[in-house]
This record gives C-alpha cells, sequence and structure tokens, in this order.
C-alpha cells in the first residue's frame, strides 16, 4: 500500500514537472506572435491556452474554432474527445464553460468543424494560426493547408504535439514536415513539444 502511493506521488510529480516545461515552451513560442494581432486557435478543449494567449499576446482578436463534437468511431478511442470523454453531454458542457470563461475578452468562439472555419476567412486575414485539433495525419494535413492561404505574408503557423507519438500514431510530426518541405519553409524551429514555422513575406 505505501509503496503504491509513492509510486502514485512520483507519477504525480513526473507530470507537474513535464506541464510547467511545456507551458514554459509554449510561452517562448507565443513570444514570436505580433502584439495586438489577429489570430485562431484550431482544438481549444477547455480553453487554457487560450488564456495564455490571450495573456501574453494581447490580441486584438483571437478566434477559438472547435467542434467540441464527441467522437464514437475506433480512431479516437484515445482522444479528449472521443473513448476518454463520458459523451456529448460533456462536450456540450466544456463548450459552454469556455463561452462563459472568455465572455468578457477580445474573442469569437467559433463552434464548427474547422475546415468549416477555415472557408469563413479572408485570404491573408490572420497574422498567425496554432493548430491543436484533430492529430491524425490526414486531419493535420488539412487543417495546414486550408489555414495556410488565411494567414498573412510573414505570419506564422504554429502548434502542438510535434515529436510525440500518441493515439494518433506521428500524424503531426508528419504532416508538418512535409508542409514545411513543400512550401519550402526555411524559417521552421521547434521548441520542444511546439512546431512554429514563418511564411515567406
Amino acid at each position: 500500500m505505501i509503496a503504491r502511493v509513492a509510486q502514485k506521488g512520483t507519477q504525480l510529480r513526473v507530470k507537474v514537472r513535464a506541464g510547467l516545461k511545456r507551458r514554459a515552451q509554449r510561452r517562448e513560442l507565443l513570444a514570436a506572435f505580433p502584439r495586438s494581432s489577429a489570430g485562431a486557435e484550431i482544438g481549444v478543449w477547455k480553453g487554457d491556452h487560450a488564456a495564455e494567449v490571450l495573456r501574453v499576446c494581447k490580441p486584438a482578436v483571437l478566434y477559438l474554432i472547435d467542434p467540441w463534437r464527441h467522437q464514437q468511431t475506433a480512431h479516437y478511442a484515445g482522444a479528449l474527445y472521443g473513448g476518454i470523454a463520458d459523451g456529448q453531454e460533456e462536450l456540450d458542457q466544456v463548450y459552454e464553460s469556455v463561452v462563459r470563461r472568455f465572455r468578457r475578452k477580445p474573442v469569437v468562439v467559433k463552434r464548427m468543424p474547422s475546415e468549416q472555419a477555415a472557408a469563413m476567412f479572408a485570404p491573408a486575414s490572420l497574422n498567425w494560426i496554432y493548430i491543436d485539433g484533430d492529430h491524425r495525419y490526414e486531419a493535420v494535413v488539412e487543417d495546414l493547408e486550408r489555414f495556410a492561404p488565411v494567414v498573412c505574408p510573414g505570419g506564422f503557423i504554429a502548434g502542438d504535439d510535434y515529436g510525440i507519438t500518441g493515439w494518433w500514431g506521428d500524424g503531426v510530426t508528419r504532416a508538418v514536415d512535409e508542409f514545411a518541405a513543400k512550401h519550402a519553409c526555411r524559417d521552421f524551429r521547434v521548441v520542444g513539444t511546439q512546431f512554429l514555422i514563418r511564411l515567406p513575406c
């Protein structure tokens, strides 16, 4: 019993350290974004990263894009919005909490799939996007290709979980590497699990 408690305590400390390290990496990445800009986050969950974006970047407007839709197929068994979630009711509650959380902030919440949201933006209308939605390879490729034209020349495409293998395999890393090579993105760097691509001017 004592050994199990000690093991759980060690696991918790490791998770806390990993979380702090990840937040530091994200802050370093966010420091590259221009202040008073227009940006979008794809994949919001409960809005913790969005809150950090508001604090660090102080954007003129931040679009939060997420369908908050429960996925029941086997592909999503390990996802927060799939097998780990209790169902659509939980996702509805998460969405409502995000709306309340950012009610008095320069935030526009778009509850819709990313492909639908991308079609609503004019070309070059955003300074940056942060991708942390569906991590499957095909979905990341689509987010990168659909949103790249929405970002202005010299703007940024960034995202989470680069170099990590999870329920999505290596989908994020493979999609990002292929996008950077295809578009000859010379200004491409990785900060821990975060990636940052600056589009040509």
